[in-house]
Formats: C-alpha cells, sequence, structure tokens
C-alpha cells in the first residue's frame, strides 16, 4: 500500500489490506504454454558459483534472480493512495 499525503498526518490503525478488494481478490494463473524448442549446449563447467553480488538498488516489486528456472509464477498487488488538501475554488486557475 502506498499512501502519499500533502499534510503530514499519520494514524496507527491505517494499513488495514481487508478493506482494499485488490488484496483478496483470486488472480487468474496463466499456465505457461509448451513450446517445441530444439535446444543445444555444452556446459564445460556446469556449476553456477556467485561470491558476491553489489546491488545499487531495487524497486518495491522486483526480483534478483540467479541460476536456473524452469517455470516461474509471481504477483505483485499495490494500492496506491493519494490524499490531497481541499482547494480554493474562488482562484482563477493560472498557472496550472
Amino acid at each position: 500500500m502506498a499512501v502519499q499525503r500533502e499534510a503530514e498526518i499519520f494514524f496507527d490503525n491505517e494499513g488495514n489490506y481487508n478493506v482494499y478488494p485488490i488484496f483478496s481478490e483470486t488472480i487468474p494463473f496463466q499456465p505457461a504454454e509448451e513450446e517445441s524448442v530444439i535446444f543445444s549446449s555444452q556446459n564445460l563447467n556446469p556449476v553456477l558459483k556467485v561470491r558476491n553480488i553489489d546491488i545499487l538498488g531495487t524497486s518495491s516489486s522486483s526480483l534478483v534472480h540467479l541460476g536456473n528456472s524452469h517455470n516461474i509464477s509471481m504477483e505483485a498487488r499495490v494500492k496506491h493512495i493519494r490524499q490531497l488538501l481541499p482547494r480554493n475554488n474562488n482562484s482563477s486557475g493560472e498557472g496550472i
């Protein structure tokens, strides 16, 4: 959940995910289609060894993957909420 506010007001009872259906709706699983692929490889050293990785940054819905995978299924759910202060309707609107 990503809440953005113009005024810095925080309540300790926020973050109830049950209020928002996006977090409980079933996401339909899309199975990967099997494809006929002719593939040939020769691994002289078929072992992947990683001593260390320097990661400068990741996002809230990012993935760092090393190695081999046959199938991977992932999902991410984000609810964006913006709470703006009331605007004065008498302004001319210039400069907007």
